[in-house]
Parts: C-alpha cells; sequence; structure tokens
C-alpha cells in the first residue's frame, strides 16, 4: 500500500518505531517512483489513512 501525502510519508519516516520497519519498507516500495504525492489528504478521503490508524492501535 503506497503512501497517499508527503504528510503521511513524513510523519511515518520520522516514526518508525510507531508505524514499524516493516511496515515502512513495505509502503515506501508501493510508493517509489509517485514524486506528485499531495502535500496532505482530507483523512476520509482514502482508506490508508483507516491502514494506518489501526497499525497504531495495535502497535
Amino acid at each position: 500500500m503506497p503512501f497517499v501525502s508527503q504528510a503521511q510519508q513524513g510523519w511515518a519516516h520520522a516514526h518508525p518505531e510507531e508505524f514499524g520497519k516493516e511496515n515502512l519498507k513495505e509502503f515506501d516500495a508501493a510508493t517509489k517512483g509517485m514524486h506528485h504525492l499531495p502535500e496532505h489528504v482530507h483523512e476520509h478521503s482514502n482508506a490508508s489513512y483507516e491502514h494506518v490508524r489501526k497499525m497504531r492501535k495495535d502497535g
């Protein structure tokens, strides 16, 4: 699953212990080559935010 915004990508790289190192590798691989990520995305506009929120809670 790719990152959906620069903000999400930046947060994940700043907090790899919360996001999970394996998840970070997976998201980086899925996002590779996507050079036009929006700066921010409304949290209800994409399922990726729900996925990240669930991962943070399950931690």
